[in-house]
């Protein structure tokens, strides 16, 4: 929601789209306006495919990988995994949280994938080195979001690239939760690394529901077995053009950056005044508390975070009238529907908070 609840733009967009239908058996104008949008933005998306959901977007890229490298072996990222799709959700013996194997996931799936810790690039070079004749492609978080905010190390994303060049596999940067939130053409612009193919979900339409997925001309074209005609809802491609049409204005990242940066800087030193050890990661407009003296740089790491001191942090945030999400792995987001008074607000009551925490875990030794 990078726009807030009810953006009024938004909103507008949607109640003049619904008098024209809720959905349509072809293509449509608003489909072209949005992909000329995103094509213009993303440097690597030279064609995009609009989808139904963010399942749907990863599963097509993972397809036209595999057909493109006439490969079929996927390598992805310990926790790095928000899409549904069977093949990178959970594999090879770990959930999309590192407890377990999914529920229901076949075992095919399970042998045809690999798994590498998060910013492991050695790992990742161990991996595709033993296997490569078999590797199609590489699904990373360019940016991991689903197991708190984990920036990339710096050499993390170009070896990486130059990885998968040596070895011909196709890069696919997951960018279901980032992608146009942090900024504007995603993070391959952030970092100055080019995917070959990118995912892109509710982030782009203001919530509703979409997915998309795009990249090299001559790997979208490839010949695959997939549905043919649109498959995005009208409403959900309407909001998404309102939506990055706001975040093209001038001004709208930077205003993201410094209420952000307010944010991350106030809970900080909130943290420190009461004597709690935290870190805050934070990449543009995302960022996550992780309750712990160590940086957090992967799942084992961020595993070793929350516990009790998030569990009494939370309560006391939510009972002063501010939510953050419930889990020591969220994502807080800032939005451009806040303001500098909301964040100073929100370090008020985590000051209160973070003292709150101190004094619970100094009962419990009691």
């Amino acid at each position: 929601m990078v726009l807030g609840h009810a953006d009024p733009k938004v909103v507008e967009a949607l109640c003049d789209a619904v008098s024209d239908g809720v959905a349509a058996g072809v293509p449509t104008e608003r489909e072209t306006a949005l992909a000329k949008v995103v094509t213009g933005a993303i440097p690597s998306v030279d064609l995009l495919c609009l989808t139904g959901s963010e399942a749907e977007a990863m599963a097509g890229a993972v397809r036209v990988a595999r057909a493109f490298a006439r490969k079929s072996m996927v390598v992805k990222f310990a926790g790095c995994s928000p899409s549904w799709s069977d093949g990178t959700v959970a594999a090879a013996g770990e959930s999309v949280h590192g407890r377990g194997r999914g529920a229901g996931v076949s075992d095919l799936f399970v042998g045809g994938t690999g798994v590498v810790p998060y910013n492991d690039l050695e790992s990742a070079e161990v991996i595709v080195k033993s296997q490569h004749r078999e590797i199609a492609a590489m699904v990373v978080e360019p940016v991991a979001t689903s197991i708190g905010l984990v920036p990339p190390a710096p050499s993390f994303l170009p070896g990486l690239r130059a990885l998968c060049d040596r070895y011909g596999i196709v890069l696919i940067f997951d960018e279901l939760v980032t992608g146009m939130r942090l900024h504007w053409g995603g993070a391959e612009t952030l970092y100055g690394v080019r995917p070959d193919l990118v995912c892109l979900g509710r982030a782009v339409a203001g919530g509703l529901g979409l997915g998309a997925y795009g990249g090299r001309r001559d790997i979208m074209e490839t010949d695959v077995d997939a549905p043919a005609g649109p498959a995005a809802h009208p409403l959900a491609i309407t909001a998404a053009i309102a939506t990055l049409s706001r975040l093209r204005e001038p001004g709208s990242y930077a205003a993201l950056e410094a209420l952000s940066a307010k944010l991350a800087g106030g809970l900080s030193r909130a943290a420190e005044a009461a004597g709690v050890p935290v870190r805050v990661n934070r990449v543009g407009s995302m960022m996550t508390v992780f309750f712990t003296d160590v940086p957090v740089v992967d799942l084992a790491t961020a595993s070793a975070t929350g516990g009790g001191g998030f569990r009494r942090f939370f309560g006391s945030m939510i009972e002063s009238g501010v939510l953050i999400p419930p889990r020591s792995f969220g994502c807080i987001c800032t939005s451009l529907a806040h303001s500098a008074d909301d964040m100073d607000r929100v370090v008020s009551v985590a000051e209160s908070a973070f003292a709150e925490a101190v004094r619970g875990r100094q009962t419990e030794r009691a």
